[in-house]
């Protein structure tokens, strides 16, 4: 007979989440085992954790859904480098301009330095620290951040499961996340909710480092913010390396620039113009 370890007891952790139980099964289709559970095992046996966020696993309640303001900025040259990697800093800080007021209307308060590649004084300082001290973000086991690095697809889908409940069944969603993936149930998650897409492969490449087009796509859609056509044709486009022929213009556009919106009966955002 064995007993059912706790998450600390078997030394793993999960930044923003709590271990709720363990299943044998990796979406929780399985037998499901509490903490403290004796289990007779017979045969090689695997159990998968089962993770529930610690925060209310309501994005409404974080993230600013109702003002639609910039949360991608371009260039000094007025580009926008779309095919650009996004970092780990820029990341947090995309984040951080989202904080809803309300809810985090201490947001702007100095936030002590938690990292030991961070002194403080960087533009990102306050971003990254505070994301870090509301678990939505985390470091690395040697105390660093490394805040220049750029980050992957996976950890940008996981970041942004962290604002929401996680809605997560059935086998993974795409061919190359492994079910005992990190990041497996954060990725299909956010796959169901429509936030990401994978590729027509049926891949996700969970790896491979994100792009700014990538990224301004899935915060569009975790926020469901799109600019409708009319208003597309007639804003006026604020950079010099992207137009309405690049898949992402339009998501790009919607990140790019503050505005008034109504919705319709059908709950399509319109634009208000001038």
């Amino acid at each position: 007979n064995h007993t059912v370890l706790s998450a600390s007891a078997t030394k793993i952790s999960y930044e923003g989440y709590t271990l709720e139980s363990w299943n044998t099964k990796s979406d929780g289709s399985g037998t499901k085992y509490a903490v403290g559970d004796v289990i007779t095992v017979k045969s090689s046996t695997t159990l998968y954790a089962q993770w529930k966020a610690t925060g209310d696993g309501n994005q409404g309640n974080h993230l600013e859904t109702e003002d639609h303001i910039i949360f991608l900025y371009g260039y000094p040259d007025k580009s926008v480098q779309v095919e650009n990697n996004i970092t780990r800093a820029e990341a947090a800080s995309i984040f951080y301009r989202l904080l809803s007021s309300t809810t985090h209307a201490n947001k702007t308060q100095p936030v002590a330095n938690k990292f030991s590649d961070m002194n403080g004084t960087e533009w990102y300082a306050q971003a990254v620290n505070y994301m870090a001290s509301i678990n939505m973000v985390s470091g690395y086991q040697d105390g660093t951040f490394h805040p220049d690095a750029p980050i992957t697809r996976a950890e940008f889908a996981t970041i942004a499961s962290r604002f929401d409940k996680l809605d997560y069944s059935g086998s993974s969603k795409f061919s190359d996340v492994a079910e005992d993936h990190w990041g497996v149930a954060a990725i299909n998650s956010a796959a169901i909710k429509g936030w990401i897409t994978g590729y027509e492969d049926g891949t996700f490449r969970p790896e491979n480092n994100i792009t700014r087009a990538e990224t301004a796509c899935l915060v569009n859609k975790m926020l469901n913010r799109a600019i409708d056509g009319d208003a597309l044709d007639k804003v006026v486009n604020p950079y010099i390396d992207i137009d309405k022929s690049h898949w992402a213009y339009k998501h790009v556009i919607e990140a790019s620039i503050e505005h008034d919106y109504t919705r319709d009966s059908s709950n399509v955002e319109k634009w208000t113009l001038n």
